[in-house]
């Protein structure tokens, strides 16, 4: 759901654009100035827009990479 002022948009915008309401939402919550307003490195990891993301992404451990093609 893509909602903004309490109004649903998803249904109403292609797929891609809705991608992109979700990436710029999220960008938005994390680059808060007031640390308390941020959200943390988990959380957005649990954003609808990484819902796609491998579960194995998830799984890796700290300083661990896999570039995935």
């Amino acid at each position: 759901m893509v909602a903004l002022c309490g109004i649903d948009y998803s249904s109403l915008l292609p797929s891609f654009l809705v991608q992109l309401l979700l990436l710029l939402l999220q960008l938005c919550a994390l680059l808060q100035l007031h640390p308390r307003k941020r959200i943390s490195a988990n959380a957005a990891m649990q954003h609808r827009y990484f819902a796609d993301l491998p579960y194995q992404l998830f799984e890796l451990q700290d300083g661990e990479c896999e570039l995935v093609w």
